[in-house]
């Protein structure tokens, strides 16, 4: 009974995960019509092009984590008005 007015108010768990992925499902499905025409050949490269980007994201990503730890540093020194200490 509890169940069934929580879901009134609430909605459906499955309901609302499934209407959040279900974009990404469409958006992966309608690649495969491209992927399918693709040599084996022509996927090797599609592949090493997809690991070249994705060891970029790490670098981006590792950068921005250096970045933020700079700008929390330079912060706490500024506001105590001490110099900061800038990390490599």
């Amino acid at each position: 009974m509890l169940g069934k007015i929580l879901k009134l108010f609430v909605g459906d768990k499955s309901k609302k995960d499934l209407k959040e992925i279900n974009p990404i499902i469409n958006q992966i499905h309608s690649y495969q019509d491209e992927m399918n025409k693709l040599s084996n050949n022509e996927l090797r490269q599609k592949t090493e092009t997809f690991k070249k980007l994705m060891a970029l994201s790490e670098q981006v990503k590792d950068s921005l984590e250096e970045a933020k730890s700079n700008l929390k540093n330079a912060l706490a020194f500024s506001a105590r008005n001490e110099k900061p200490m800038i990390s490599k």
